[in-house]
């Protein structure tokens, strides 16, 4: 597999964490596997074959051409049907909001197709990403696409992306009460403006970015001892790291670390 990473250029620096690409032929690009939550919204077109998805009944269906993936509580299970290229954009946690045309909290935990968001964009955007001759061309393209959808900010944009500064910095640990108190709402209101922004709870999306810690911390220690990584990460103990990562991936951090997951350790989450 061939996969490309890049920033956004300084007018979305504030919106997008980056852009991607993946390539592969049919050959090559593998089986199905697992993609883990991490804190961040993601548009992705597949400018090829389609994906499949494992559905919770065991079934396997073709994913739309071109999908909203929201923040992830747990994880899902996707693959190749033959030769990949997919374009994708990773939001920051905030970054989408604004741009959708929905409130976060509506597609959290869902793929939806861009076709039912932007219905007479999705047409026109799609072929030409497809026709775009390179990576770099297809990351001009959506920018400027992007530029006419950027919405006026609120007055309590400081406030909020404070918090959620806090809590990225933190890599989790950082209290919601506290921090709620920090910048003078009720927990009830940063609640609220987390779940229509970024689509998580404060304290999902806390536990959200303190998992994705543990991640590039087994990722970048094979053999790392697991109750070391508990304690580094901020949890009681062990087996509350344990009962996390399940949650999470549907996994142990031990059968995690033994199997070779290929989607699942190119979009680990970097800092």
């Amino acid at each position: 597999m061939n996969f490309l990473e890049s920033p956004p250029s300084l007018r979305f620096s504030g919106r997008i964490k980056c852009f991607w690409a993946l390539t592969a032929g049919a050959t090559e690009s593998g089986g199905m596997d697992p993609v883990l939550p991490d804190g961040s919204p993601e548009i992705v077109f597949n400018l090829s074959d389609r994906f499949r998805i494992l559905r919770d009944d065991g079934s396997i269906d073709l994913q739309p051409r071109a999908i909203l993936a929201g923040q992830m509580t747990r994880h899902i299970t996707i693959g190749p049907s033959g030769d990949v290229d997919l374009f994708g954009v990773k939001f920051l946690p905030t970054g989408a909001y604004g741009l959708l045309g929905v409130p976060l909290r509506d597609s959290s935990d869902r793929i939806t197709a861009l076709s039912d968001l932007w219905a007479i964009d999705e047409p026109l955007l799609y072929e030409r990403l497809a026709e775009a001759n390179s990576f770099w061309e297809r990351i001009t393209f959506f920018e400027d696409f992007l530029a006419a959808r950027v919405e006026a900010t609120r007055s309590d944009d400081l406030e909020f992306k404070f918090a959620v500064g806090r809590i990225v910095e933190s890599k989790g640990l950082v209290r919601i009460g506290v921090l709620a108190a920090e910048i003078g709402w009720s927990e009830r209101r940063l609640e609220r403006r987390f779940l229509e922004r970024v689509g998580l709870t404060p304290k999902m999306f806390a536990r959200v970015r303190r998992f994705q810690g543990l991640l590039r911390l087994l990722d970048g220690n094979p053999g790392c001892d697991l109750a070391f990584a508990a304690l580094e990460c901020g949890y009681y103990d062990q087996p509350h790291m344990n009962r996390e990562f399940a949650a999470f991936a549907g996994t142990s951090p031990g059968g995690y670390m033994n199997s070779d997951n290929q989607l699942s350790e190119i979009f680990v989450s970097s800092e």
